[in-house]
């Protein structure tokens, strides 16, 4: 099971509430895989939702995936001409 990154948790509650208040964010998304169970202390510590960015990356991968969906074959995702 993950833990906590005690390290971890004041530095991002920190960045958290100045893009709270400096920024207006409601919610904060965290990129890093490590710091998944880290996201509740600190929401808990803001009061605003904070998101594991991998996990959710994952999930929506999944839902592609189930949906029978993939890359576009078009525009920036097409084969390289002569391919």
């Amino acid at each position: 099971m993950a833990r906590v990154r005690a390290d971890a948790v004041a530095p991002l509650v920190a960045a958290g509430t100045r893009a709270r208040e400096d920024h207006g964010a409601d919610a904060l998304v965290l990129a890093c895989g490590a710091m998944a169970a880290t996201a509740a202390a600190v929401s808990d510590a803001l009061g605003v939702p904070v998101c594991d960015g991998v996990g959710f990356g994952a999930a929506l991968a999944h839902a592609l995936w189930r949906s029978g969906l993939g890359t576009s074959k078009r525009g920036a995702y097409a084969w390289p001409e002569g391919s």
